[in-house]
């Protein structure tokens, strides 16, 4: 009895010295393109309480991002132009596999979410441009002006 007692009290303490509490929050840092503003802003808050991570936005224009980018500034994602998110995907300035089409205004003027590979929060990030795509959301696009993306961009 004492025995059993004992193995239960060490295999107890090693699944303890294993658990390492709950996956730390991600801290991501967003750059967004201005017209994107209205949807991003009423999206981000439901992302930060469903998910754990806090969101750092900064907008501008889709010049200056892409400019941003280009530059490899320290940032997790971008939201601009699907043209501009293309280049900097050839240039291997983005990851291709992390970009999803978001909402459009116009058949021109098509806005894509994607991480740099340099992001060091590379799941949350694409957890962020995933949400922000979810077919849940498209409502927000609507009502914000745009129209939702139909399809996936990669």
């Amino acid at each position: 009895m004492r025995k059993g007692i004992l193995r239960v009290a060490t295999g107890l303490a090693l699944l303890a010295g294993l658990y390492t509490g709950p996956a730390a929050a991600a801290e991501l840092k967003v750059l967004c393109a201005e017209a994107l503003r209205p949807a991003v802003e009423e999206l981000a808050p439901a992302f930060e309480k469903s998910a754990g991570h806090k969101l750092s936005i900064q907008y501008d224009t889709a010049e200056n991002i892409e400019k941003k980018v280009a530059a490899e500034d320290p940032i997790d994602v971008a939201i601009l132009t699907k043209a501009q998110v293309d280049k900097l995907v050839r240039v291997a300035k983005l990851v291709g596999g992390s970009t999803a089409n978001l909402a459009s205004k116009g058949p021109d003027l098509v806005f894509v979410g994607a991480s740099p590979p340099y992001s060091e929060q590379a799941l949350a990030a694409k957890a962020f441009i995933d949400f922000l795509a979810a077919p849940a959301n498209k409502a927000v696009y609507k009502a914000k002006g745009m129209e939702p993306a139909e399809r996936p961009a990669s």
